[in-house]
């Protein structure tokens, strides 16, 4: 947490480096590699689990029913600072063609 963070008592939003995020209709969560592994083994079983349990990078326990992952996605510093490159790009057609 940097001193503008910890000055406004909040956690970064989102933790330098690699991770993963698991996308829910209602919810996002930040897991590790090893941790998406494990819900990726989860969701792959035939028949899959009603249920699935893992720990965020924020160390929160998360409970969720197998149906409502919609998607475990890679997430690393490149490719963040390339989606932010694309959109200021973007922004920057749009305000020429304005």
């Amino acid at each position: 947490m940097n001193s503008k963070e910890m000055d406004r008592g909040r956690a970064p939003l989102e933790p330098p480096g690699s991770y993963f995020v698991v996308d829910s209709a209602n919810d996002r969560w930040l897991v590790s590699a090893v941790m998406a592994r494990h819900l990726e083994q989860l969701l792959d079983r035939v028949p899959a689990p009603d249920w699935v349990s893992f720990v965020d990078l924020f160390g929160s326990r998360i409970r969720v029913r197998a149906v409502v992952i919609q998607s475990v996605a890679q997430s690393t510093e490149e490719q963040r600072a390339a989606c932010r490159a694309l959109s200021r790009r973007l922004d920057r057609e749009r305000n020429e063609e304005d």
